[in-house]
């Protein structure tokens, strides 16, 4: 017989036990201590057990997955394939160096992944051919020369500022450009400096298509050296585009140059400019005559003070023997004295001119230049021309006529526009193709008014039509699509004019801009 039922112990509020119910709920507490003890040992085990499974359940999924991986299909991809999808990533940027503080470079990520990858990395030499270098001391150099051996024998990109390295330590060109292969070569130097590039090996340039040189000190330091000597060693045979201009916008000084002087391949040019440098017209004819496939071209065309003169003859001598520039579609021209332009001028045919910018001295323009650009050129295909300010009035009926494909003008100095001119204009019998027209003078401004206004009304022509409307469109009538005019007006009537047009053709959705 049970003294006590264990089931219903605790459950009541109040009850009191007996001695004997006391001894056995006692000890009824002593078992069950025992048994929660066993329990929870039992239990340590299974945790135990449990984090050993979970141990085990990871390595078996990894396992899986290194397994997968192995057999993915990008595991097959031939290492070429690999390098260039590492090339694609990094992408056409130049690295700079050295690099910013926070700045981590792609290619030293790429190396960092794996070892693997790291090998990939450094055997992909086209992550390690572009380089804009700020080259102050030896570390810098350094660290480009360690950069770079990474790019094996491949053609190279290099820009280089290395204006600020002693001008009288030639080490850069040493450790820069004599022990790697070059596609193209920007370098920021000083007119000291320039001398250093006869150390240049010429294997070194033997693949070389583009020599920028910017000059930091040019019109800064007096006096100036020869930009070129004779002594100048390497070659460049596949050279396809040069230039040489002053790193600032600073007047430079007027350092004349001889194309003899400059160890160009001249045949193979494609760009040639030498806005910065002052060149006689002779030589400028000279360098132009050896140039068999030239399309973008910038001179500078000077006489040395001691030889110049400032006529303003109209008629010029006739060329002994013309250059024709077959392949020459964008022409800049910059000059000082009127007597060298012209005769370099009339010495020149471009049958495939498209664009055309003169720049001068005001006072030096004639009659005779006008004459040359509008007629001796006999520019067919020309779509810009743009001219600096001159003294003399540009006639635009002749330059319109002797450029019917012109659509992008800017004449900052006095235009002549006679009854003629303006009627021709305004019946879209010259200009028809114009899309952008800059002036600056008022008269100018007021005339382009009045014409373009006889344009925009002689758009729909009273007739008959198929359809049986009351008006025809006339062929070939282009609406002008941009006008920009700077002027500084004085007169309230053309300045009422111009803003009514301007919203009339803003009406119609051409651009204007007015430019005080």
């Amino acid at each position: 017989m049970n003294v006590v039922d264990l089931s219903q112990v605790g459950r009541a509020n109040y009850e009191v036990y007996s001695n004997t119910a006391t001894r056995v709920i006692l000890r009824s507490i002593t078992d069950t201590e025992h048994a929660l003890g066993r329990v929870a040992w039992q239990l340590s085990g299974l945790e135990h057990r449990k984090q050993a499974l979970l141990e085990e359940q990871k390595l078996l999924r990894d396992q899986l997955n290194r397994y997968k991986r192995a057999l993915a299909p990008y595991k097959k991809l031939p290492k070429d394939i690999i390098q260039y999808i590492f090339d694609f990533c990094v992408g056409e940027a130049v690295v700079r160096l050295p690099p910013c503080k926070a700045q981590v470079l792609p290619q030293v990520v790429l190396s960092h992944v794996c070892s693997a990858w790291r090998q990939v990395a450094l055997d992909t030499v086209e992550l390690w051919n572009r380089v804009h270098l700020n080259a102050s001391d030896p570390v810098h150099l350094n660290l480009a020369k360690h950069w770079l051996s990474r790019a094996g024998n491949s053609l190279i990109t290099l820009v280089a500022d290395v204006h600020h390295y002693p001008h009288h330590d030639a080490a850069w060109v040493r450790a820069l450009l004599s022990p790697y292969h070059f596609k193209t070569i920007n370098l920021y130097i000083l007119t000291h400096q320039i001398h250093h590039l006869s150390d240049i090996k010429n294997e070194s340039v033997a693949h070389l298509e583009t020599l920028h040189i910017s000059l930091v000190d040019y019109g800064i330091c007096f006096p100036t050296p020869s930009l070129f000597t004779a002594n100048i060693n390497p070659q460049f045979p596949q050279l396809r585009e040069f230039t040489i201009c002053p790193s600032s916008k600073r007047n430079p000084v007027e350092v004349y140059v001889h194309s003899h002087d400059i160890p160009l391949p001249w045949h193979n040019l494609r760009t040639l400019s030498m806005i910065a440098v002052p060149m006689p017209p002779e030589q400028c004819l000279h360098a132009l005559r050896q140039t068999f496939q030239l399309k973008v071209c910038q001179l500078n065309v000077s006489e040395p003070h001691h030889t110049t003169t400032t006529t303003t003859t109209t008629e010029w001598a006739a060329p002994q023997l013309d250059v024709i520039l077959t392949h020459l579609e964008s022409l800049e021209l910059k000059f000082k004295h009127g007597e060298c332009f012209g005769n370099l001028i009339n010495s020149i045919r471009t049958p495939k001119l498209h664009a055309l910018s003169v720049d001068g001295n005001a006072l030096a323009w004639s009659d005779g230049i006008c004459t040359a650009l509008s007629e001796r050129l006999n520019l067919p295909n020309l779509t810009l021309f743009k001219i600096g300010r001159t003294s003399r009035s540009i006639h635009i009926g002749r330059l319109l006529a002797n450029g019917p494909m012109l659509s992008d003008v800017d004449l900052p100095g006095t235009a002549i526009f006679d009854t003629d001119t303006i009627t021709k204009v305004s019946a879209c019998k010259l200009g028809g193709r114009l899309t952008r027209v800059v002036f600056r003078g008022e008269r100018d401004v007021a005339a382009m008014l009045e014409m373009l206004n006889k344009r925009e009304n002689n758009r729909r022509l009273p007739g008959n039509s198929s359809n049986g409307s009351k008006y025809k469109t006339r062929r070939h009538v282009s609406a002008l699509g941009y006008v920009e005019i700077w002027s500084g007006w004085r007169s309230v009537e053309i300045m009422d004019s111009c803003f009514g047009f301007m919203l009339s053709l803003a009406e119609k959705g051409v651009g204007v801009v007015l430019k005080p």
